[in-house]
């Protein structure tokens, strides 16, 4: 860092720690700023979360989840993704890798196990969110209102051929489950040590 910025920095913090006021132009603040939240933050604020509060978000992820199979079978797309995009959820598996709580997890216990079911449940969750966003936009729910049914025909029916814009349940309904499953595995390891 520059001299410049530590006398800037220095200048700001014991101004404010005597109440006085430094008018710092945009530059200056900007470069300033982030030293001054860094020391100005209480102690442990920026500390890496522990082992059970690590267990408490994946407990929380898993409690949103279960119930995440039932809204799918019953077309729920908007509230799929939007549990999906929860934070306890979202930090499972749309997040930058310093984000994910089970790489945090994984990271702390130094266990390559808990690295695999990350990847296992980021990809699975990835999969709901794409095929929940497909379906919401599939034909049939642009044509809901030309006599589409669910299962592709049409009224009479008469098939609307391959694939006839059906919805695809099965399929993220399997994958939530086996995300559930690996989350569950990580959390019974963790509580057995």
């Amino acid at each position: 860092m520059t001299s410049a910025f530590h006398c800037y920095a220095f200048l700001a913090l014991s101004a404010a720690a005597n109440g006085f006021s430094i008018s710092l132009g945009r530059r200056h603040f900007i470069a300033v700023a982030p030293a001054a939240v860094l020391v100005a933050a209480p102690p442990g604020a920026l500390a890496a979360p522990n082992e059970a509060e690590l267990t408490t978000s994946l407990l929380k992820a898993k409690s949103e989840l279960v119930e995440l199979p039932k809204l799918v079978g019953d077309m729920q797309w908007d509230q799929v993704r939007a549990v999906l995009r929860q934070p306890a959820v979202n930090a499972l598996w749309n997040t930058v890798d310093s984000g994910n709580t089970l790489l945090k997890l994984a990271k702390r216990r130094d266990e390559p196990e808990i690295i695999e079911a990350a990847e296992d449940v980021a990809r699975n969750l990835r999969d709901v969110d794409q095929i929940v966003y497909s379906n919401s936009f599939s034909m049939e729910g642009k044509m809901a209102g030309a006599g589409l049914r669910t299962t592709g025909d049409g009224v009479g029916g008469k098939a609307q051929g391959g694939g006839g814009g059906q919805y695809r349940i099965k399929e993220p309904q399997d994958l939530l489950r086996a995300a559930i499953v690996s989350i569950d595995g990580v959390i019974a390891a963790a509580a057995s040590n």
